[in-house]
Order: structure tokens, then C-alpha cells, then sequence
């Protein structure tokens, strides 16, 4: 058992029904203020949003000549499998917010929504892996998760999200838009 478990109601029964600690990487360059508050309010149908990395603007990757990106990690508490979650309740927001995969790997896009992390998950689930390796390779999936949990340890790395985000330096590359309060939703 991973755990947490919670009791609920099923009809006059309780039930121990597990919760999943996850945390999600969101990215938009397509009206990234509009996309990131649909975003959070198709997310908050899916369980707890229980914290928010500050929202940071960053140069793309790949492909150069498109608008900054903005980025984000967000911590979800949820009763979703891990599976469902990544095969088919976030690629059904990424649609219903116009995301096409068609596109270039790195190109515009409206919102990109991964599953990076699920305390207790290691190894493939559906069609990805957990930890995703992105929080590896790239900065604008490290730093924002780094914000808001520093101390998990990545089990192949076996670094701390922090050491990992200071690998790849850190906030200091990156605008943190402090006109943007993704919690709240509004701009500043």
C-alpha cells in the first residue's frame, strides 16, 4: 500500500480509497494568461490543488523563432490512477483547450499539460515513465518543481529537486512573472 488512504461514503458504507500526491508541468506561448486559467480550472475537476509554483517566463526550446513560453508546476492531490490521469483526463483538457499533438515537438502551442511526478510511481504508466524524464533534462520542468517541493529525491538521479534545478540553473535564467498569480488567477 502507497497510501495516503482516505474514507469515504458509499452509500452508508465507508470505503479506503487511495489518493495520489502528483505534481503536473504546465506550458503555454499561445495566450499563455488565458490558456493557464482554463488550465487551472479544468485541473481543480480532478482533485486538490494543494500548491503552485510561481509562473516563469523562458525562452523555447528547439525551435526559437515562436513567443516565450510560460511555465509552471502545480502539486495535485488526487483519486485518479496515475494511468487515467496521463492517457486521458489531461490529453482530453490539452484538446478541449485546442492543444493538436500534429505539430513540432517543440513548436507554439496552447497548453501542454505532463505528468511529472507521483510520489510512490516509478517506472512506465501508460505510454510515459515516472519521474518524466524531462524534469532531468530541462530547467522549465525543474525550477517551478523545485519552488514548491525542493526536498524530493528523484530515484534514479538520487538528487533532490533542488540539486537537480541548481544543475540547471536555476531561477536566475528564467522572468518570474510577478504580475501573474496563478493561484488567483489574475494578473497583478
Amino acid at each position: 500500500m502507497r497510501g495516503p488512504w482516505a474514507w469515504r461514503w458509499k452509500g452508508l458504507k465507508p470505503i479506503l480509497i487511495e489518493i495520489f500526491t502528483t505534481f503536473l508541468s504546465l506550458g503555454s506561448n499561445i495566450e499563455p494568461e488565458r490558456h493557464f486559467e482554463e488550465a487551472m480550472t479544468a485541473l481543480r475537476g480532478l482533485g486538490d490543488i494543494v500548491d503552485v509554483s510561481p509562473v516563469f517566463e523562458t525562452k523555447p526550446v528547439g525551435i526559437e523563432d515562436q513567443p516565450p513560453f510560460w511555465n509552471a508546476v502545480l502539486e495535485l492531490q488526487t483519486v485518479l490512477r496515475p494511468e487515467t490521469l496521463q492517457e486521458e483526463r489531461l490529453p482530453q483538457i490539452e484538446r478541449l483547450m485546442g492543444r493538436t499533438k500534429k505539430g513540432e515537438k517543440f513548436g507554439p502551442r496552447t497548453i501542454d499539460i505532463d505528468l511529472i511526478w507521483v510520489d510512490g510511481v516509478e517506472g512506465k504508466v501508460g505510454s510515459k515513465t515516472l519521474p518524466h524524464p524531462d524534469l532531468l533534462k530541462y530547467a522549465h520542468v525543474s525550477v517551478p518543481m523545485a519552488t514548491i517541493s525542493p526536498a524530493r529525491i528523484h530515484p534514479e538521479a538520487h538528487l533532490s529537486i533542488q540539486e537537480i534545478a541548481t544543475e540547471h540553473g536555476g531561477e536566475t535564467q528564467f522572468k518570474k512573472r510577478t504580475d501573474f498569480d496563478l493561484l488567483g488567477m489574475r494578473s497583478i
